[in-house]
């Protein structure tokens, strides 16, 4: 059983996103651009301006394999990039989540400066797991406009600039 397990919820998301492909005529209808590949921000701006056509649910319906095995509601991060821009949102949405990672991989490879905070790395490290589970979902850009992590990182910025780096003054350490 835990093989069956594992490997629905390891191949469940591609076999869902080519059922949709394969059967779905995708609806580009919404007024609002990226209405599901930026979900998480919408519905945080409709929340915070009282705007109900701000607000959308969620478009990951549960399936069922060809031989009637429930295989979830995952589609892969894909899904919603082109439900929402057809195939021409795919190049640049992936394109600049693989720019982010790529960049900040490339900035932590590299020896850090002593006493300097990287603040690129610190999102880079919060964002890793959403890059794990791409195969899933579209979690970057979920995650990316979630208040939750907005919040947070303007909390954070502002500890490192004032706290770290003005009050305790991390650079007497790096001599």
């Amino acid at each position: 059983d835990y093989f069956k397990y594992g490997f629905i919820y390891a191949g469940a998301p591609i076999v869902n996103l080519d059922t949709y492909l394969t059967h779905k005529k995708p609806d580009y209808g919404h007024q609002i651009i990226g209405a599901q590949t930026f979900r998480t921000f919408w519905n945080y701006m409709g929340k915070l301006f009282h705007v109900e056509h701000l607000r959308f649910g969620n478009i990951n319906k549960f399936a069922f394999s060809r031989n009637k095995i429930e295989i979830g509601n995952v589609y892969t991060m894909y899904y919603p990039i082109l439900y929402d821009f057809n195939i021409w949102g795919v190049i640049p949405l992936t394109g600049l989540m693989a720019w982010f990672y790529g960049q900040t991989y490339r900035k932590a490879e590299r020896k850090p400066r002593k006493g300097k905070f990287d603040f690129r790395l610190f999102l880079y490290g919060y964002l890793f797991n959403d890059l794990l589970f791409a195969f899933f979902s579209c979690r970057f850009y979920e995650t990316i406009g979630d208040a939750p992590f907005l919040k947070m990182v303007i909390v954070s910025w502002i500890f490192v600039k004032v706290i770290i780096e003005d009050c305790w003054n991390i650079n007497r350490f790096a001599r």
